[in-house]
């Protein structure tokens, strides 16, 4: 909170990309992982989102860094 500018970098689109593979990860986690409740509350959210390809996402999009270079 002391930065000079701060940059908000969100694309709308996140969500619908992140979306199948963080429900995919909440079926394997179990309750006794760190930030169980907090994963969980984010993958209940992401399952009002349709999911997005990946392959839409531009090759040079920094969301590359967190889905792979596919």
């Amino acid at each position: 909170n002391t930065a000079d500018v701060r940059i908000k970098t969100l694309h709308i689109y996140e969500p619908c990309v992140y979306r199948d593979e963080i429900l995919t990860l909440s079926k394997t986690l179990k309750p006794d992982t760190v930030c169980y409740e907090y994963f969980m509350r984010t993958a209940s959210a992401l399952e009002k989102f349709t999911s997005i390809d990946r392959d839409l996402v531009p090759y040079n999009s920094l969301i590359r860094e967190f889905i792979g270079k596919k």
